[in-house]
């Protein structure tokens, strides 16, 4: 992590000649978005029981799950500190960024309950949440494309690292008795791995389209809405769903989440920009 803002200040030393410092401050809120994730599973079918699990790729990113934190909104605070000319600038931001995997089974067997019929063939389903929470912390550069008397209209580009969260288990275990007949149960797992490069941090990189609203009397923007994508480089957390049936069969359906993602939010840029922040090299 000091290596990373060590190598950013080397970078603002080298691009800051001839430039203007500034000092433009936007927090924001992201409150709508949703977790992409790709399923795989090994299925040993034998009868009487029948396992299947559904393919999901996306996840609702901002879905309450029991026993968590309800408090699902992403904060973020964007700091702006180096104008290339009039249409770049550069800066710093730290933010909170949540992803969310899914795992659904479904398993067709004879019930062991004694007032069902044993004869009838019965469906079960189980659906299984992770939520992992990060900071993220990044720097962006910021392209001015567009601007109308009323409308301001930008795109950012980010790169970062994500930093779990103290609040994140670093590995659970759950087990869920099933009601099929000769059913052990389904046990989910989580494990947190470590990168070899990284640690237990993981890279990204974004890019945000940013559409500002102002009128001609005021130059800055009174809000900004934005839609962001979010694309992770590696899996952090395994996350697992097996179950073992007493004749033999069993399945093993894990969720492979990068941490990429689609969001939407609201910012406010405050700019404080002073004459003697011009650079006099």
């Amino acid at each position: 992590m000091k290596n990373f803002w060590t190598y950013f200040l080397l970078f603002l030393a080298n691009v800051s000649v001839g430039q203007k410092f500034i000092f433009e401050l936007e927090p924001g809120l992201k409150f709508a978005g949703m977790s992409f994730q790709k399923n795989s599973g090994n299925i040993n079918d034998v009868a009487p029981s029948i396992y299947t699990f559904q393919n999901i790729n996306r996840v609702n990113a901002f879905q309450n799950i029991k026993n968590t934190n309800k408090f699902g909104l992403e904060p973020l605070i964007n700091l702006s500190l180096i104008r290339i000319n009039d249409r770049w600038k550069l800066g710093i931001g730290l933010s909170s960024y949540i992803t969310k995997s899914q795992i659904n089974l479904s398993c067709k067997g004879y019930s062991y309950l004694t007032y069902l019929d044993s004869n009838i063939i019965y469906t079960e389903y189980i659906s299984k949440l992770l939520i992992a929470r990060y900071n993220q912390f990044y720097i962006y550069s910021t392209l001015n494309i567009g601007k109308s008397s009323y409308l301001t209209n930008n795109v950012s580009f980010g790169f970062g690292i994500n930093k779990p969260s103290i609040f994140n288990t670093k590995n659970e275990k759950e087990y869920y008795q099933s009601y099929i007949y000769n059913q052990q149960g389904y046990v989910k797992s989580i494990s947190l791995n470590k990168s070899d490069i990284w640690g237990y941090c993981q890279p990204f990189m974004s890019i945000k389209y940013e559409l500002g609203f102002h009128n001609k009397k005021h130059l800055h923007d009174f809000f900004t809405f934005f839609v962001m994508y979010v694309q992770g480089f590696s899996s952090q957390y395994s996350f697992h769903l097996t179950a073992q049936n007493n004749n033999g069969n069993s399945i093993d359906v894990s969720s492979i989440n990068k941490g990429s993602g689609l969001r939407i939010g609201i910012s406010k840029s405050f700019v404080f920009e002073k004459k003697h922040f011009q650079n006099k090299f």
